[in-house]
């Protein structure tokens, strides 16, 4: 067999972005899906382990019809290490992660 019929093209990964901060989003944590460029809905399973990974201390509230969760701390404190572990470990190698 050659090596070109072992090849299977895999399709791309959806990308997960979570941004801190938007315009309109000050002191939130703003999380959305993308598929090529396509926004997509956030997965209802999947907000419910970031709800519950994240934990009591966090508000996590889907918006938009579900584009999008924005996220914060119920203290209004600022935690990147918190949040980007927690959601890093909650998308596994399911999504392609981005952050700022």
């Amino acid at each position: 067999m050659s090596e070109e019929s072992l090849s299977v093209e895999k399709e791309p990964r959806p990308r997960a972005w979570l941004i801190f901060d938007m315009p309109g989003h000050e002191g939130e944590y703003v999380f959305n899906i993308d598929i090529q460029m396509n926004p997509q809905d956030v997965p209802v399973d999947l907000e419910r382990k970031i709800v519950d990974a994240l934990g009591k201390d966090w508000s996590v509230e889907a918006r938009n019809g579900g584009s999008r969760l924005e996220i914060c701390n119920k203290s209004r404190t600022r935690d990147d290490s918190v949040v980007l572990e927690t959601v890093g470990r909650v998308l596994g190698e399911e999504y392609e992660f981005h952050h700022r």
